[in-house]
């Protein structure tokens, strides 16, 4: 499998991505890749993955853009994964490709509409929808922009907003300057780095999540719940780094989750006759979070959490 797939740790920041094609045709034109954090590549030939795909995937599996040609072809190949059980994350870019594949997770990449907002099309995601906006420093942060996209997304009815900061090379940069005038290149190698949390904080005030579940695939009730916790978990432990609190207490909440993710245990059942407390992998907060998730509720502390990074408690 690692010579068929890049392998990521699965993180919020980063769409929960654990798996990405090695051997990818891209878009040609302009899209993000979430699982780098950059500017997309483009590439050639048939997207295919050289796997057993009645076997699937244990996480999540990221599909990019490709050319409007190429789409029966990774709506196809995106079916049979989500068949197989694989939580599949496919890209979606409105008024650009696509067809939507039943199961998928999709979320829909903004960079197409920042690049292009006189193109109102392209701002045409579906209700409910979920939706990456790229900070490219000096290009896509700035609050006018911001403000206008946003208004755009709530007319459209998304539902949650989360942002991804670039990490951009300088030919990425010169690849986004063509696509613009001389002040673009400029703003882009002059730029000082766009802020996460001040756009969580704008997102928010106007209703929008900031953050994507965890997609947890066509599995098992049982597998289905590991994966949420571990999720809950992860996302508890990022956005403690995002606040400065004690990274003691990150890894915390990390070593559970990974514990999750690696053994095959029946949380529900271990909740259920109070085993979590034995299990050395587990700390009093984080077995709070578990309990909580196991009652078919949320987490209390997640939610704090998400309220205090966006100012939405404020």
């Amino acid at each position: 499998m690692s010579r068929s797939f890049e392998s990521y740790r699965p993180t919020p920041a980063r769409l929960w991505i654990r798996y990405r094609p090695r051997r990818w045709p891209g878009a040609s034109d302009l899209w993000t890749d979430w699982a780098a954090g950059t500017l997309g590549h483009p590439g050639r030939g048939i997207p295919e993955l050289p796997v057993d795909l009645d076997r699937g995937l244990a996480d999540v599996l990221y599909l990019p853009p490709v050319e409007p040609d190429l789409e029966p072809h990774r709506a196809e190949l995106a079916a049979a994964c989500v068949a197989a059980g694989t939580p599949v994350l496919l890209q979606r870019r409105a008024g650009l490709d696509g067809e939507s594949v039943d199961g998928a997770t999709e979320v829909w990449d903004l960079l197409p509409a920042l690049l292009d907002g006189d193109r109102p099309e392209l701002w045409e995601v579906p209700p409910g929808a979920h939706c990456v906006w790229p900070l490219v420093a000096g290009l896509t942060e700035a609050d006018e922009v911001v403000a206008a996209g946003l208004e755009r997304l709530a007319a459209a009815g998304a539902d949650v907003v989360q942002a991804i900061t670039l990490e951009l090379s300088a030919p990425a940069k010169r690849r986004l300057a063509e696509a613009g005038d001389s002040q673009r290149f400029d703003r882009l190698f002059h730029a000082p780095r766009p802020s996460e949390r001040d756009f969580a904080r704008q997102a928010a005030a106007r209703g929008f999540g900031s953050f994507l579940d965890r997609p947890l695939g066509d599995g098992s009730p049982r597998l289905s719940l590991r994966r949420r916790c571990a999720g809950e978990l992860r996302l508890a432990a990022d956005l403690y780094y995002r606040l400065g609190r004690p990274e003691s207490e990150s890894q915390k909440l990390l070593r559970a989750a990974r514990w999750i993710d690696r053994e095959d245990h029946d949380l529900a059942a271990l909740a259920e006759e109070h085993n979590l407390e034995i299990v050395d992998w587990i700390d009093a907060t984080s077995r709070g979070v578990i309990e909580e998730l196991v009652g078919g509720g949320r987490s209390r502390l997640v939610a704090s959490l998400v309220d205090e990074y966006t100012g939405a408690g404020a």
